[in-house]
């Protein structure tokens, strides 16, 4: 999402790229993520690489499995 240009666009590669660094951080593997959230770990690496568009329930799962503001997975906190 562009906040400057009021574009509320959402960019799933973006997203998916947050995803992956809070992941990797708290040392979570993409097999351990998916099982907690009900999905394939092939689909995961989908969200993570921006070519699978998730859903809001995901989004939010994986804010609170990753114990992460949606902020945070949904902005670039750069604006702010």
């Amino acid at each position: 999402m562009d906040m400057k240009n009021n574009d509320f666009t959402v960019d799933f590669e973006a997203i998916g790229k947050r995803i992956k660094k809070h992941r990797k951080i708290q040392r979570i593997s993409q097999k351990k993520l998916a099982k907690e959230l009900h999905i394939s770990p092939i689909y995961l690496s989908g969200i993570e690489n921006g070519k699978i568009n998730m859903s809001l329930k995901t989004i939010l799962q994986l804010a609170h499995i990753l114990s992460v503001s949606l902020d945070e997975l949904i902005y670039d906190v750069s604006y702010f």
